[in-house]
């Protein structure tokens, strides 16, 4: 029964400590190969901006859609079992399109607010290389959120062993190339060694889940498409209201006016983007059944 227990519960243990296993890479080669490439005199800001300060910021649209979306993995193993195979497919189409519908305009907000985020919530000092960090880092959190999910999806239909085997090229990978890349393009090359890691990781585990159950990304490429799309409004809506607002809110010097200009950007952004989305049956057709928008269904008709 233990060894049982341990060869269910060891890979579900080992993805939830995914992350920090991939900061620990940092930990030991990020200042030496800065040094090496010239960038010394930063490497400890760089550092903290990254897997400290910076990732604050992106775990919150991480941990928001990945709690939503992992409650139906209880539901998916269900159907797995019950051998209920449409089922099955609607609930991990559903759990992939909920991470992908919440972290994709997340990660275009915080690209495209990235200087105002880092000011207004941390400092406002070496805004000129925080702020550019914090938008190369943003898209990782798509990476994580989606490694998360994917491995869950993985113990749902009993093929939990292999997240160790994606985790583990993710985790080799990161190793192989972070000094490489940070020579080549100073603390911005931990970020992009983490993408590749991640990368491959989220690769193998859709690559697995694909095999196991023959199942088909369409559906989720389709409206992935249109998340993309949605996003990319959202975020040229929020560049024209910096460059008005730019003209008398100073937003590189004042933590005050970072602070405002990203209140707005994210109230006008979410906006936009939860409107076309909901105009275009998008999140109907990604949420169907869920509570939170049946329940805005209901208050709908009933302001009627």
């Amino acid at each position: 029964m233990i060894k049982e227990l341990i060869s269910y519960a060891g890979p579900f243990v080992l993805v939830g400590i995914a992350i920090p296993l991939i900061q620990m890479v940092d930990s030991f080669t990020f200042n030496k190969a800065m040094a090496v490439a010239g960038f010394g005199e930063i490497a400890e800001m760089a550092l903290s901006t990254i897997n400290f300060y910076g990732h604050k910021l992106i775990i919150i649209p991480v941990t928001l859609a990945t709690g939503i979306s992992l409650t139906i993995v209880p539901a998916l193993t269900d159907s797995f079992t019950k051998q209920h195979r449409t089922k099955l497919l609607y609930e991990i189409n559903q759990a992939l399109q909920i991470v992908l519908l919440l972290v994709i305009p997340a990660v275009v907000g915080l690209v495209v607010l990235s200087n105002e985020a880092y000011g207004s919530l941390f400092n406002m000092s070496y805004l000129s290389i925080k702020g550019p960090l914090l938008a190369w880092y943003a898209p990782a959190a798509l990476g994580f959120a989606l490694f998360t999910v994917s491995a869950a999806i993985l113990q749902g239909i009993n093929e939990q062993r292999f997240a160790i085997v994606s985790l583990s090229a993710a985790i080799l990978v990161k190793i192989l190339f972070n000094s490489f890349f940070i020579h080549q393009f100073g603390a911005k090359g931990s970020i992009f060694a983490t993408g590749c890691g991640m990368g491959l990781a989220v690769v193998l585990n859709l690559w697995r889940v694909r095999q196991a159950i023959l199942f088909s990304y369409k559906q989720t490429a389709k409206r992935a498409l249109f998340m993309v799309i949605f996003s990319g409004l959202m975020g040229i809506g929020i560049l024209l209201l910096k460059g008005v607002f730019g003209l008398f809110l100073s937003f590189e010097d004042s933590c005050a006016a970072a602070s405002i200009m990203l209140a707005i950007g994210i109230t006008v952004g979410a906006t936009v983007y939860l409107f076309v989305a909901y105009k275009s049956t998008l999140l109907e057709s990604v949420l169907g059944d869920m509570n939170i928008l049946n329940r805005f269904r209901r208050k709908k008709h009933a302001s009627r």
